[in-house]
């Protein structure tokens, strides 16, 4: 079976150390007759991709949690009366 390679995943990839570079040497490397490196190439690129994915939607949650601490615990100003 032949898998559809995952554009996004490669800029996701590189962001997070796994060079395109890299992921050819390694699918090259491990490759054998009953894994072509394509379908190995798409394993590490997907794997890269979930990656990235459980990175940023954790950096959202904690940045949603420390804004919400931070406004938790700053004091508002009094509000002053209107005239």
């Amino acid at each position: 079976m032949r898998l559809q390679p995952l554009p996004h995943a490669v800029a996701a990839s590189a962001t997070y150390g796994c060079s395109p570079c890299h992921v050819r040497l390694q699918a090259r490397t491990y490759s054998n007759r009953k894994l072509p490196p394509e379908d190995l190439k798409q394993c590490l690129y997907s794997i890269a991709d979930n990656n990235a994915y459980l990175y940023q939607a954790r950096l959202a949650r904690t940045l949603t949690r420390t804004l919400a601490l931070t406004l938790t615990l700053t004091p508002t100003p009094p509000l002053s009366p209107q005239p």
